[in-house]
This record gives C-alpha cells, sequence and structure tokens, in this order.
C-alpha cells in the first residue's frame, strides 16, 4: 500500500521529541501561568449593587461578587476588587475569614491580594474599582 503523506516511524518520533522539548521550554518560560486555567475575565467594566452582597457593609472582609471576582470594602465608599485565582499554580482560591485561601498548595493572601503565605510569590491581580454612593453601585474593571 502507497502513502505519499504517511511517516514512517522514525520521522514520527523525531517530530514527537522536538514537539516536546518546544512544550518542555514553553513551560520553563516566565511563571509557567501561560493564559490557562480559571482566571477571572471581565468582558468589560461590571456594575454591581452593593447592597446586594450584605458582607461588603464589614470593611476589610472579601466578598466573591462574580465567579473568580471579590470585591473587599476597604473604607466608608472605597473598594478593591481582586482576580481570585491563586497566583502559584492557576488554582482557585476561597474567601477563609478575612483572606483568600488556596486549598491546592496552602498559600494565602491578606484582604489586600498580598501574599502571607506561599508558595505563592506575586500578589493576586486586582482591576479598578470606582463607587457612585447615590446608587450604590461598584463598577469593577
Amino acid at each position: 500500500m502507497s502513502c505519499d503523506d504517511c511517516l514512517n516511524r522514525r520521522e514520527f518520533l523525531g517530530r514527537s521529541a522536538a514537539l516536546a522539548a518546544v512544550a518542555a521550554l514553553v513551560a520553563a518560560c516566565g511563571d509557567g501561568i501561560i493564559g490557562l486555567g480559571p482566571s477571572a475575565t471581565l468582558s468589560g467594566p461590571t456594575t454591581i449593587k452593593v447592597g446586594d452582597f450584605a458582607a461588603l457593609a464589614t470593611i476589610g472582609q472579601p466578598v466573591e461578587v462574580l465567579t473568580q471576582v471579590a470585591v473587599v470594602r476597604t473604607g466608608g465608599a472605597t473598594f478593591s476588587a481582586f482576580d481570585m485565582t491563586c497566583t502559584h499554580e492557576v488554582n482557585r482560591t476561597r474567601v477563609q475569614g478575612q483572606r483568600f485561601y488556596c486549598p491546592t498548595h496552602g498559600s494565602q493572601f491578606a484582604s489586600d491580594g498580598h501574599v502571607v503565605e506561599g508558595p505563592a510569590g506575586r500578589s493576586l491581580r486586582a482591576f479598578s474599582t470606582s463607587y457612585v454612593a447615590a446608587t450604590d453601585t461598584l463598577t469593577i474593571g
């Protein structure tokens, strides 16, 4: 049987080894995060009503308000928002008390997003926020 586009075993193994080497090189570059995983994505500014989240009445309390996005009241009319994706290996963190906790490897982040306990080495990604007291609305992103 003839096949003009077929590879013989030697060519197949050679190409496979080359692809494996490229994959290893990509994985070794940077911090290991290449845009895959559960990271929060906002398609544009998103507005929430603060009153819809009772826990946001407490200063310093992280509250998940969107999938993978948490908001923390930092003052009477000021807020911070964070991507809840752990910066160690792109796993989802959870709110535990007034911290973000990654159950995969134990990283912990303060309510301001900074690393409290590793292995994560970078703070959580922050989103911009804008609060309008008259309407009790917070725009994230």
